[in-house]
């Protein structure tokens, strides 16, 4: 329960959305309703079955996974701060010892890089940009709540920070899972 804690769920919302709506824009997503006449237009439950498992994944590996890691290492950079001002949350109570958040954060980040090569070799991308995008909202959420950098109390790069990792990536990844090579430069740059 405190591990789950130390991720919040709560956060894993938006990016779970931004997945579908990243898969949506694809074109190339097979929803339920697609059967009934939307397009792109499929007569094949095999087809909707295995997009909705592909988006599972994409959803599992923003959300849960990556979301989780980049709330544990904020977390794990803010014990000094949230123990004077949140003494009840996992780490500063000693709810969980140092090791375990290590080991959480390790897990984490290597569980969501294994699940992005597979969801790369599954969409059958030509290069692994699903990979590419986790490894660099990887490095945002450290740069963003780590020393020296520390992104997170610079303002406006703190913003471009999270806003990417949040919002622009979890997108990306829903495209990328079900059509790569049709993200345009003008989607990376917004």
């Amino acid at each position: 329960k405190i591990r789950l804690q130390l991720m919040k769920p709560a956060t894993w919302i938006p990016l779970i959305w931004g997945v579908a709506c990243g898969a949506a824009a694809s074109g190339n997503y097979h929803a339920i309703w697609n059967l009934f006449g939307a397009a792109p237009t499929t007569d094949s439950w095999g087809v909707v079955g295995e997009d909705t498992l592909k988006a599972v994944g994409a959803m599992l590996l923003s959300g849960p996974i990556l979301c989780g890691f980049t709330q544990t290492i904020n977390d794990w950079y803010d014990r000094e701060l949230d123990a004077i001002n949140e003494p009840n949350r996992p780490i500063p109570s000693g709810a969980i010892s140092e090791a375990e958040v290590y080991s959480q954060i390790a897990a984490l980040l290597i569980g969501g890089l294994v699940l992005a090569t597979r969801l790369d070799s599954w969409a059958a991308n030509d290069w692994p940009v699903i990979t590419l995008i986790a490894s660099f909202g990887s490095l945002m959420a450290y740069i963003y709540s780590a020393p020296p950098l520390k992104l997170k109390a610079e303002g406006w790069l703190g913003t471009y920070a999270l806003g990417s990792s949040y919002i622009a990536l979890p997108w990306l990844c829903g495209h990328a899972m079900f059509s790569a090579s049709t993200i345009t430069p003008q989607e990376v740059v917004l």
